[in-house]
């Protein structure tokens, strides 16, 4: 099995809270060449949680798609991966979140104090499925014990088909800078796709990003989270050297493409009220209209004021 060959570079991020079904298609109309869910919890999966069922839902525009999951063993990992397999494109495991309560679980990058561990949960669940099974990591715990070329090693030789590299340490979570020269040294070190990650904000760092580290793909977060837009613009400054500027207008409507795909999922309030605060950040008069959106207590608040902004 191998990672598949996508009609593009530039990937959605599985985000936490951010990259639900609506959102991922969106990325998808708007250049993404792959999106992934966000994490679901491999126990969630197995017990039959309603809300990590919702979390995996995917859309026939999606197309292909990535399911990540996290877990702490590697029975429960296997057993969630062989009941969501089908549905997606890879399956790919967490080993990059560092927020605490996923951490006080042994889950996410607190396994990359563990890399036996690790190598043998890669081998177990890469063996029991016939989807491509890749893996999703940060530099190591913290700088004195940055451990990522022998983690990346060990998951290829257990059966990963691509890794991707948050070139951050757990302990930085999102502060200071990301290292991407750790990306170009990774895909010096191994022999199947890498996906590079980490401050990928603008177009032009996307395409960056590309050309310094030698990637063969680059995964969008935080840069995506307030204008899905930006891989249209970097699959043009790609192809082109130049991009189209989004308008104050085009921001406007990628929040009423949302809101229609959200009602299409039945996606809650607090889904799209989210969205409508990510979506209009940057726009003229938005600090306003963001103050009153933080204080809605229903999605018709919502529309409300966005009906009257977009007047």
């Amino acid at each position: 099995m191998k990672y598949p060959k996508l009609q593009g570079t530039f990937v959605l991020a599985p985000m936490s809270g951010v990259s639900d079904v609506a959102f991922r298609v969106l990325a998808k109309r708007h250049g993404a060449a792959m999106t992934y869910t966000e994490f679901c919890s491999a126990d969630g999966i197995i017990q039959g949680n309603d809300v990590t069922k919702k979390q995996f839902y995917i859309d026939e525009e999606e197309d292909p798609v990535g399911i990540q999951l996290f877990g702490s063993t590697p029975e429960t990992v296997r057993q969630a991966a062989q009941l969501v397999e089908g549905r997606a494109a890879v399956i790919d495991f967490n080993l990059g979140c560092p927020a605490w309560h996923v951490l006080s679980q042994g889950c996410g990058s607190a396994l990359l104090a563990e890399p036996e561990k690790i190598e043998e949960l890669v081998r177990e669940v890469a063996q029991a499925l016939h989807t491509p099974f890749t893996v999703k990591l940060r530099l190591g715990l913290n700088d004195a014990h940055k451990n990522y070329i022998d983690v990346a090693k060990r998951c290829v030789s257990a059966g990963a088909v691509a890794v991707a590299l948050h070139a951050r340490t757990t302990k930085q979570g999102y502060s200071g800078n990301a290292d991407w020269s750790a990306i170009r040294e990774l895909k010096q070190a191994i022999n199947v796709p890498v996906i590079g990650n980490g401050d990928v904000f603008t177009p032009e760092d996307a395409v960056r990003m590309l050309k310094e580290t030698g990637c063969d793909y680059v995964m969008i977060g935080r840069g995506a989270r307030n204008n899905p837009f930006i891989f249209t613009q970097a699959n043009q400054l790609l192809a082109t050297g130049t991009y189209d500027e989004i308008t104050s207008e085009q921001k406007i409507s990628l929040f009423w493409e949302y809101y229609k795909l959200a009602q299409k999922h039945a996606l809650g309030f607090e889904r799209i009220k989210g969205h409508a605060m990510n979506l209009t950040k940057g726009l003229r008069r938005s600090k306003e209209l963001r103050v009153a959106l933080g204080q809605t207590r229903t999605t018709q608040e919502i529309v409300a004021l966005m009906e009257a902004f977009d007047e």
